[in-house]
C-alpha cells in the first residue's frame, strides 16, 4: 500500500508528537495489542511480559504508518509495532528521501508495504532486498 504523504509544517509535526508523548499513546497501543491477543502469535519473538505492562518490547518501536510529518495522526489505526531495524530502514530509505524532495503542503506517494499491526523484519525482508537492489 503506497502512503500518500503530504508534507506538514514543523509546528504541526511537533504538536502531534507532543500529543503522542503526553497521552502516552505508545503505552495505550501496546496494551491494546496485548489485551486484544494480537501479540500472541509473536510470543516467541516479542516479550509479552513487557507488553502486558504497556512497555514497548525490546527491539521494537511504535511506527506511524502515515508519518506525522506527512499528515498522519495518532489514532490506533495509524500505528504498528515494528522491528527497530525495519523502522530505521523505512525512515532512512523511503520517507526521508521523499520528504527531502518536496516542500510543505506538497504531496507525494511513497511505495511501502501495507504493514499489519505487528511488522517483523523477517516478514518484510524480500521487500527490503528489492528496495536495496533498485538503488
Amino acid at each position: 500500500m503506497p502512503v500518500i504523504f503530504t508534507k506538514q509544517s514543523k509546528e504541526y509535526t511537533h504538536q502531534m508528537r507532543k500529543e503522542f508523548d503526553h497521552k502516552r499513546l505508545n503505552r495505550v497501543f501496546v496494551l491494546w495489542l496485548y489485551r486484544s491477543g494480537k501479540l500472541n502469535p509473536y510470543a516467541k519473538q516479542i516479550n509479552l511480559a513487557r507488553a502486558a505492562r504497556g512497555l514497548i518490547p525490546h527491539g521494537y518501536d511504535i511506527h506511524h504508518i502515515v508519518p506525522l510529518s506527512g499528515g498522519g495522526n495518532n489514532k490506533i489505526s495509524n500505528l504498528c509495532l515494528i522491528d527497530k531495524s525495519l523502522h530505521k530502514f523505512i525512515n532512512k530509505k523511503c520517507f526521508d528521501p521523499a520528504l527531502n524532495r518536496i516542500k510543505e503542503g506538497e504531496t507525494t506517494t511513497i511505495p511501502v508495504p501495507d504493514f499489519g499491526r505487528i511488522a517483523l523484519r523477517s516478514d518484510y525482508q524480500s521487500w527490503v532486498d528489492k528496495v536495496l537492489s533498485n538503488r
